[in-house]
């Protein structure tokens, strides 16, 4: 719908004068007669001025069953992202971030473990459990889990100090994301220069 509205590259749908305003209309039809993608389509485009809505249009659209699985696992991280932003009861915002890190995502793992880390959040502390998912998620390449899953290691934080790991790990987060504490624990712990931050980075 939008990409037709937008460019009128499509012969069904000719350009017209307001494309979004019609790709809109266009979605409102569709999400009316309840087909998820449109609810997906809307609550993306409604999260920054009208997020209460577009919860509810995710939650809609996730009920959608023949929803493609990757279209889900988007829509699933946009609910976590406005339930956060509608400051949802922290135990729901919880419970759908474990059923997520259960499904594997990565990114859920890592919210879930920088809670378990020091107990923030109402969450009872659990650092084996945030070194446990810190670490399925740096195998997912997550930049942030590579970082804090250093530390762990590096301080002994729920499990051994390991050196050879933290440095492992810190190398990884200033290789894939050019983490600035990683790269600053490379420099002063190991005197890796070629890590350094610049002063204007």
């Amino acid at each position: 719908i939008d990409v037709a509205t937008l460019d009128g590259s499509y012969g069904w749908m000719p350009g017209v004068a307001d494309p979004a305003a019609e790709a809109r209309r266009w979605a409102e039809l569709a999400s009316a007669a309840g087909f998820g993608p449109a609810h997906l389509w809307l609550a993306d485009a409604l999260q920054e001025d009208d997020a209460p809505r577009a919860l509810d249009l995710v939650e809609a659209g996730l009920s959608w069953q023949p929803l493609h699985p990757i279209v889900r696992r988007r829509a699933e991280r946009l609910l976590v992202e406005l339930m956060d932003e509608l400051e949802v009861d922290t135990a729901q915002r919880i419970a759908e971030r474990e059923r997520l890190a259960a499904a594997g995502d990565s990114g859920a793992m890592v919210w879930l473990a920088d809670r378990f880390v020091d107990g923030s959040d109402g969450v009872v502390a659990d650092p084996a459990r945030a070194r446990s998912m810190y670490a399925q998620a740096a195998a997912a390449g997550e930049v942030d889990a590579l970082r804090e899953l250093g530390r762990m290691c590096e301080e002994g934080l729920g499990g051994p100090v390991d050196l050879v790991a933290a440095k492992e790990h810190y190398e990884q987060a200033a290789e894939f994301g050019a983490d600035r504490f990683a790269r600053t624990r490379l420099v002063e712990r190991w005197g890796l220069d070629w890590y350094a931050v610049a002063p204007d980075e």
